[in-house]
């Protein structure tokens, strides 16, 4: 492209100098609209320029998060990744059920504070209804058994509000109910992770420390597929037949003394279109 350089004569500049600064604005406007048709690449550089950088679109306060690139596509029913200070109440919309077992922000992450209570402390997180369709539940956790504690357990689960029980946690309103404990919770080891279907607790895997727990849910079929430390359960029943409107986790008989970490963080509950379900069918099928 030509670059044309123009420059005051000084001719124009007496001109523009006795026309006073309103008539002289206006004769500068006119040379470069003539200029630009004369050159059209040059006019639109020219008025580009003038009108400044393109507006980058804002966004609006309290809009839905993002998914993070690991998280599958699709609109996002609840997330909380707990980025924020350090406090005694989690907020952000959870619903928190204590005793002497406490839960709150520390370090960016969900602590349990467990002083060995039955089903407690409990955090519950509403999302809108969901009745068909697919969804992709993904959160990370990180507990760690120090001491010869024998009976404990976490528990992990979305399931229908209406339905679900407080006080006997384990079973009423639940469809995707997962657990890690110990054998006195009807695992096979210590820090072993597992899933209820139909009344019985399977174990698929046992770990400490940090892990992120994938869950992909068919509410058409009924079934999920659960990932965590490397192992997958693949079309796990629904433990009741409900709709989904509730994520829930909550310790049970957990002496804090007897383990470290216990943090829960990255809590994320999407709704998945046809595309990504099609995708993780896919992704599972060359992993398989």
């Amino acid at each position: 492209m030509r670059t044309v350089a123009l420059k005051p004569t000084n001719k124009l500049r007496s001109l523009t100098t006795a026309l006073g600064p309103p008539l002289a604005g206006l004769l500068s406007f006119f040379l470069l609209v003539g200029v630009a048709g004369a050159y059209p690449g040059l006019g639109r550089a020219t008025l580009s320029a003038a009108a400044g950088p393109p507006a980058t679109p804002a966004t609006a306060p309290g809009s839905a998060a993002q998914p993070a690139a690991h998280e599958a596509p699709g609109d996002v029913l609840f997330t909380d990744r707990f980025e924020r200070q350090d406090s005694e109440k989690l907020g952000a919309g959870w619903a928190e059920v204590e005793s002497e077992s406490k839960v709150r922000i520390e370090a960016g992450g969900a602590l349990f504070d467990t002083a060995d209570d039955p089903y407690r402390p409990m955090i519950v997180g509403r999302f809108e209804r969901q009745t068909e369709g697919g969804l992709v539940w993904e959160f990370d956790l990180e507990f760690r058994r120090t001491g010869p504690e024998r009976t404990y357990s976490f528990w992990m689960q979305l399931g229908s509000k209406a339905e679900m029980n407080e006080e006997d946690p384990t079973g009423a309103g639940v469809a995707v109910n997962l657990v890690w404990g110990g054998p006195d919770q009807g695992l096979d080891t210590h820090e072993g992770f597992g899933y209820v279907a139909r009344g019985a607790v399977i174990q698929m895997a046992s770990f400490e420390g940090h892990q992120k727990v994938r869950v992909e849910v068919d509410l058409d079929s009924r079934t999920y597929t659960v990932s965590v430390a490397g192992k997958q359960a693949a079309g796990v029943p629904f433990e009741r037949d409900v709709p989904l409107d509730t994520v829930r986790f909550f310790a049970h008989r957990m002496n804090w003394a007897n383990f470290e970490e216990r943090t829960l963080d990255e809590v994320v509950v999407l709704r998945t279109d046809n595309r990504s379900r099609t995708r993780i069918a896919a992704d599972r099928a060359l992993t398989d």
